[in-house]
């Protein structure tokens, strides 16, 4: 009859392997390469015998996972507290792994802390970069917008009068129906047939300034910019002051940073019919600016 104690411990053998399976952190710990020497040499040395830690460790290789860097592992090593003393797992036949349950402990809240630490500051607003301020608007007042009337020639009993213009520019028929909504306070009609008018007549000053006014009424003041620029350019003498007046208009509108000179032009040219309301509006804006 076999013995059944040499059977018993064969059995008891096959379920308690002799050697003793590190725990899990400080399996993570050698994986890691932070363990000092000796304890990372034994549990390398169990890891080449013990399928089950290996299987374990590849596993958990597939998980998202934050590494080390040389200079976590810098800071960690003064903080770990090795052993006095270590037996060679060689000459041991059941290892324990008590002595470097500390060092993984230490290990795993590093990491932890490490992990919070960089979450924490993921949220936290980057380096202040010092940005060169933006050049610094003109100031903005509100400029009471008056409709220049329409020249007095351009009347329904003229109209017959005209032909074409000795001046080149748009006849009295070719005006009236632009002129007539404008008067109407029909300004997006107005804009549209000056618009035409310009387009006929380019170097005509009289549909473009017009234009300008229409363009400011409607709301349309980045256009009106433009437009009124235009017509500086072409303006006679009888329409140069009105073209200043509303092109300073359309520059507040827009916060030109030019529009307090634009005002202040004006205000110096005591012969113009719009120099006093240009040095009112020019005291406001260096008011304001400051």
């Amino acid at each position: 009859m076999p013995d059944l104690d040499s059977i018993e411990l064969e059995f008891r053998s096959h379920l308690h392997p002799k050697s003793a399976c590190p725990p899990l952190p400080l399996l993570l710990a050698a994986q890691e390469g932070v363990l000092p020497v000796e304890p990372q040499e034994q549990v390398s040395q169990h890891l080449q015998s013990c399928a089950l830690c290996s299987m374990l460790l590849s596993d958990l290789a597939e998980l998202p996972e934050t590494q080390f860097t040389v200079d976590q592992q810098e800071r960690l090593r003064p903080n770990l507290s090795t052993p006095t003393t270590v037996v060679p797992i060689q000459s041991r036949r059941s290892p324990s792994w008590q002595p470097f349950a500390a060092i993984a402990a230490v290990l795993v809240l590093a990491v932890s802390g490490i992990l919070t630490y960089r979450a924490a500051n993921s949220k936290q607003p980057g380096p202040s970069i010092a940005v060169a301020p933006a050049p610094k608007p003109a100031p903005t007042i509100e400029v009471a917008l008056a409709k220049l009337p329409a020249p007095s020639d351009i009347a329904p009993g003229l109209v017959l009068r005209g032909g074409a213009s000795s001046s080149g520019g748009p006849t009295f028929a070719e005006l009236l129906p632009a002129f007539d909504a404008y008067n109407h306070d029909h300004y997006d009609v107005a804009a549209r047939r000056f618009t035409q008018l310009t387009q006929h007549y380019p170097q005509s000053d009289l549909p473009s300034l017009y234009l300008g006014i229409s363009q400011l009424f409607l709301g349309q003041n980045q256009n009106a910019v433009a437009t009124l620029s235009h017509t500086a350019q072409i303006a006679t003498p009888a329409h140069r002051d009105d073209v200043s007046w509303y092109s300073a208009i359309a520059a507040t509108r827009t916060r030109n940073a030019d529009a307090t000179a634009l005002f202040q032009q004006l205000c110096q040219d005591t012969h113009s019919a719009y120099s006093q309301q240009a040095c009112q509006v020019a005291s406001q804006l260096q008011i304001t600016g400051k």
